[in-house]
């Protein structure tokens, strides 16, 4: 029974892991979600007839090559790279699809141009123990974009610089005449959230109802998880709402992220509620400061050395 379990997970996780959209006014949208080891991030492909714009990176270069693979596979010309917001999951596998496509340009707000210049450093070396030998050795070259939007054969995308959510900077991307929307990681979609960075909920909260009042949206592609409607919003509403009502001031994190689980038992993703959590962890270990042991990783060899 266990293995006919894991094969179905398998199974569903493939096909999301290749996912295409047709949508209004012409355009087409492939998302490829990343391996679970590296948090499924997800990349969104924006394909009009000939050329195309990608929307986030992944995280290692392995998962970086499959994006650029599907760039291939898409007959476009790949012209524009945006990000998100700069964790890493979403922009170092950049590197890997632009030495495939070195004519496109990567557009970023200028707070997320100083941070991925400024913080690739301590990111690769708080990951790198645990993939050493699939990470970029140098930050992707972005480019500071101050426009309210750019154009793709004609359709707008549009840029919506978001209040402090998971991250402090942020931007998403709304395309009207697709009535869609890309989240980055504001939304999860039937997953757990990543709170350590900000853990304000109710910034949460507001970010996404300035999120939702994009436009009309028939569409929306989150940071994680797979895409739906609106309705994605909706959930991410209540959701950190949720995560409100128990992370009070002084809870401790084993606490919340338990009654997380409980309140959620059936989202992917549990782990995030535990990541780096302060130096806890580290002084004492995942298991001593309560952390599952199903949701415990095998350590690589480089890492157990």
């Amino acid at each position: 029974m266990a293995k006919q379990v894991r094969w179905v997970i398998a199974v569903v996780l493939l096909v999301w892991s290749w996912g295409s959209f047709a949508a209004g006014g012409g355009l087409q949208f492939q998302v490829y979600a990343g391996v679970k080891p590296s948090l499924y991030p997800n990349s969104i492909l924006i394909l009009g007839k000939k050329e195309a714009v990608l929307v986030d990176g992944q995280w290692w270069l392995s998962e970086g090559r499959k994006v650029a693979d599907m760039i291939e596979r898409s007959g476009r010309r790949l012209t524009t790279v945006l990000i998100t917001h700069a964790h890493p999951d979403h922009y170092m596998g950049l590197n890997a699809v632009l030495e495939r496509f070195p004519q496109a340009r990567v557009l970023v707000r200028k707070p997320l141009h100083d941070e991925i210049k400024y913080s690739f450093q301590s990111k690769l070396r708080h990951w790198q123990e645990l993939v050493p030998h699939d990470m970029p050795m140098h930050p992707v070259k972005t480019e500071v974009f101050r426009g309210d939007s750019i154009s793709l054969e004609g359709h707008e995308i549009r840029f919506i610089d978001l209040p402090p959510a998971e991250t402090i900077h942020a931007t998403a991307y709304y395309i009207p005449s697709a009535r869609a929307l890309i989240t980055g990681d504001l939304v999860f979609s039937h997953s757990h959230a990543y709170f350590a960075d900000v853990d304000n909920p109710d910034s949460w909260i507001h970010a996404l109802h300035v999120a939702r009042q994009a436009g009309p949206i028939d569409r929306v592609f989150p940071g994680h998880g797979p895409a739906g409607g609106a309705e994605l919003i909706d959930r991410m509403i209540e959701y950190v709402g949720t995560y409100r009502s128990i992370a009070r001031p002084g809870v401790r994190v084993a606490t919340i992220a338990r009654a997380m689980m409980q309140r959620y038992p059936d989202y992917d993703g549990a782990l995030l509620l535990w990541l780096t959590r302060g130096p806890g962890f580290a002084l004492y270990g995942a298991r001593e400061m309560g952390v599952p042991e199903a949701l415990i990783p095998a350590p690589p060899p480089a890492a157990a050395r």
